[in-house]
């Protein structure tokens, strides 16, 4: 039993505990298990769970151990079909649906005896889903507008959740013996609001065909499509890879190729033609038929008369006619951001004074920093009651006087009541 398959099992069962109602305390533990385990990344728990070294993962308690067992044992949970077996499987689809937590749909099951997303969509569309306490009309338009745009989207992913799966995938390709280089591309490289799938390309030391079908086989596979040097493959936690495998020297157009979407590639091609340069293959090739080396993603830009145009600005949307005539815009990055807002304190449910939190961003080289902490009806987190309140923006006072080129902002995360 692999890590990725015994972390889709824990959220799988953390996602059926929240429809059911269960409390907070007890989903978190399962959906922190499953996190706990993805980091320990093994092909194999057995010997990790038998020696004990399981049981010292920070995350994992006697529960979810016991799950593991199972899962190791005889390849299921016992306690997730039980569940499985007590949830109407149309609250599991309504889980694709944007907006609508766990909490939310078990909320609007026991109010309206609802278990299926056709069911939904017709108490969202008839009235009735607005009549559900703290839901109301404004809040059942959005739901019907998410039922629309999740079957519309598929399987996309936000990116901060595909960004982080693709890292883990980048290093499982990486590790095989025969792969030089691997980088992370489509998409997710051009920092695109969603993602549908995750795309690699790997540089190959050996034949590209076997080490792209090597893949295939890899523990947490739900099956995979494409014989040759490109593999799709589809894990059973939902994950999709595009595996496109090349010799060392084709990485720079392959790349270039598995990055850009359709309209900024076609539009790329086109300059590359009007410098009497083709496509050969898997490279390019002059007006003579002499070969262009694109190892790297820059001669590809060179060839074509063009500025390089950073992965973030490959969309086609004019960004080629821009490089032509070397009129790219700059791209942001971290030295321009110049302060950070929304943080908490000793003062409510965070780590440190507010003298240690703005020495940080100080020395990070930001120029204010906002202290948010909690109001006082979030009791859960330690909020602020009004003296405290006072108390901070005293001592908010107190920590400007002794800076002269820094800020620190004042600010609290207050909830809006039942009552408004």
């Amino acid at each position: 039993m692999d890590s990725r398959t015994a972390a889709h099992t824990l959220q799988q069962i953390a996602a059926y505990l929240e429809l059911k109602g269960e409390s907070s305390f007890k989903v978190r533990a399962y959906a922190g298990a499953a996190q706990a385990l993805m980091m320990v990344g093994a092909d194999d728990l057995a010997p990790k769970l038998k020696s004990g070294e399981l049981a010292g993962v920070r995350g994992l308690g006697p529960a979810t151990l016991a799950v593991v067992g199972d899962l190791v044992e005889t390849g299921e949970s016992r306690y997730l079909e039980q569940l499985r077996q007590g949830t109407p499987e149309g609250l599991v689809e309504m889980l694709d649906i944007p907006g609508l937590s766990p909490a939310r749909i078990h909320q609007i099951h026991e109010a309206l005896n609802i278990s299926s997303v056709e069911e939904l969509e017709a108490a969202a569309a008839d009235g009735r889903l607005a009549k559900v306490p703290k839901i109301g009309p404004k809040t059942a338009a959005k739901i019907l507008k998410g039922i629309a745009d999740s079957r519309e989207r598929g399987s996309l992913r936000l990116y901060h959740h595909a960004i982080v799966e693709a890292r883990r995938l980048r290093e499982t390709v990486a590790s095989h013996p025969d792969v030089e280089r691997c980088e992370i591309a489509g998409d997710i490289r051009r920092h695109a609001e969603v993602a549908a799938r995750i795309d690699i390309v790997a540089a190959c030391r050996t034949d590209p065909v076997a080490v792209a079908q090597s893949f295939t086989r890899i523990p947490g596979v739900e099956r995979s499509e494409g014989a040759g040097a490109s593999a799709s493959i589809h894990f059973v936690d939902g994950a999709h890879l595009q595996l496109h495998c090349v010799r060392p020297e084709q990485f720079g157009l392959a790349l270039w190729w598995a990055t850009g979407n359709d309209a900024h590639v076609a539009d790329v091609v086109q300059g590359l033609s009007r410098k009497s340069v083709a496509l050969v293959g898997a490279g390019l090739a002059d007006a003579k038929g002499n070969s262009i080396p694109t190892a790297d993603e820059r001669a590809i830009y060179t060839s074509a008369g063009l500025a390089f145009v950073e992965p973030e600005l490959r969309e086609g949307l004019g960004e080629v006619a821009a490089a032509e005539k070397d009129a790219l815009p700059r791209l942001l990055t971290a030295k321009d951001v110049r302060g950070v807002l929304h943080c908490h304190t000793l003062y409510s449910d965070g780590k440190a004074t507010i003298a240690d939190m703005a020495a940080a961003a100080r020395d990070r080289g930001y120029l204010y920093i906002g202290i948010t902490d909690h109001s006082q009806s979030a009791f859960y987190a330690n909020g602020m009651p009004r003296d405290r309140v006072l108390a901070q923006l005293e001592e908010i006072d107190e920590v400007n006087a002794t800076l002269t080129d820094f800020r620190v902002l004042k600010g609290v995360e207050a909830d809006i009541l039942a009552d408004g």
